[in-house]
């Protein structure tokens, strides 16, 4: 099991399936990643700060495959 950092799982957001992140997950599709309570809470922090950036149910559902 790998874990991730929250910039991994911004540029994750941002990237759009393109790019090094998604390149990583196809490269690891069938290892477990997880990412640490911290970098989870300042990715929902974000968006609950940020205009515009969706609601925390859309976020907790593109984030369904973290362990």
């Amino acid at each position: 099991m790998k874990a991730v950092d929250t910039t991994f799982l911004v540029d994750y957001l941002t990237e759009d399936g393109e790019g090094p992140v998604a390149e990583f997950l196809e490269a690891t599709e069938n290892e477990p990643l997880y990412a640490p309570t911290l970098a989870l809470n300042e990715v929902y922090r974000g968006v609950i700060f940020a205009d515009g950036a969706g609601t925390v149910d859309d976020l907790s559902r593109r984030l369904e495959w973290l362990e």
